[in-house]
């Protein structure tokens, strides 16, 4: 059967219209596509050499062992740890200048004021 050109153009269009809209409305509306919630980024790292050991935790108490390290963030190890100064950490108390452990049984008086009077600092290998 041959059908005019008129209405062979018509059916032509007629089946790409159906092949489009069936096509499309298959694979989905983009717009109505939900995306994933955006993931937090992680909380900042430090990127200067930082001290994070408060002064008020180094407290120690006459006559009983005392072992602290002190904390750092940031920069390149291996580390130095040092006090201003050159002084000991207390009386009876020594640095280790490579793990920034702080040891030994303090001595004095009942109201020496043990490590928390001194001034620490800490350099890294890039340094």
């Amino acid at each position: 059967m041959r059908f005019p050109t008129f209405t062979r153009n018509m059916l032509w269009a007629l089946l790409l219209f159906s092949v489009a809209l069936v096509g499309f409305n298959a694979c989905g509306d983009a717009n109505n596509v939900s995306t994933p919630p955006p993931v937090p980024a992680p909380d900042p790292v430090p990127t200067v050499l930082t001290i994070t050991t408060e002064s008020s935790s180094l407290n120690g108490t006459i006559n009983t062992p005392y072992n602290k390290t002190l904390a750092v963030v940031a920069g390149t190890p291996p580390y130095v740890w040092s006090i201003k100064e050159n002084l000991p950490p207390g009386p009876n108390l020594i640095l280790n200048s490579a793990t920034g452990a702080i040891s030994g049984t303090p001595t004095g008086t009942p109201t020496t004021t043990i490590i928390t009077t001194r001034t620490y600092s800490v350099v890294d290998s890039t340094k």
